[in-house]
């Protein structure tokens, strides 16, 4: 499919995208990080069809703001996840033999047991946010599902996961 690019989507890359990529530094507080940011934002408004935006500005700035806390959520999430970790295995050093490493192997055979009977589509998603790290809104575009969509399944798959595995969560 040959996208062709607007005399109203060039403008408003011309004339915004400094700007909102400062705007997405401020939130997510790296350069580097915004300006790609910015640039998947672009790159998602390729196939918006600005004839139905009145105030382009405005939907241009909600979609950076979204997509930067997307991406703040989605580093807040893996550091969590890094985090506890690290701190299982300090706690597994510093008490030695009182973690049992068998049934810890175990607990996570038995979560990715679990993470296998989510329906097809939320484990899709899953494992493309928890395991292979992609973000909300790549997963969305990888997939061709709108970002609610993606959101609603991962929320659905986290809360079954609990449901399921109260005591493996119980260590984080």
């Amino acid at each position: 499919m040959k996208t062709v690019i607007t005399s109203e989507y060039e403008t408003l890359f011309r004339q915004h995208f400094r700007l909102a990529t400062l705007y997405a530094e401020r939130i997510v507080g790296s350069a580097h990080e915004a300006e790609d940011i910015v640039q998947e934002v672009f790159i998602t408004l390729l196939d918006t069809d600005f004839s139905q935006i009145r105030q382009k500005e405005n939907y241009l700035y909600r979609c950076v703001r979204n997509a930067a806390l997307d991406h703040l959520h989605t580093r807040m999430k893996n550091r969590f996840y890094d985090i506890n970790s690290n701190e299982m295995v300090r706690l597994a050093a510093e008490e030695g033999s009182h973690i049992d490493e068998q049934a810890l192997i175990e607990q996570v055979a038995s979560l990715y047991r679990r993470i296998e009977a989510l329906p097809e589509q939320g484990r899709r998603i899953f494992r493309m946010i928890c395991i292979e790290h992609k973000s909300y809104v790549e997963t969305a575009r990888l997939l061709s599902l709108s970002l609610h969509t993606v959101k609603t399944h991962m929320s659905r798959s986290f809360k079954a996961l609990r449901k399921m595995s109260l005591f493996f969560f119980s260590f984080f």
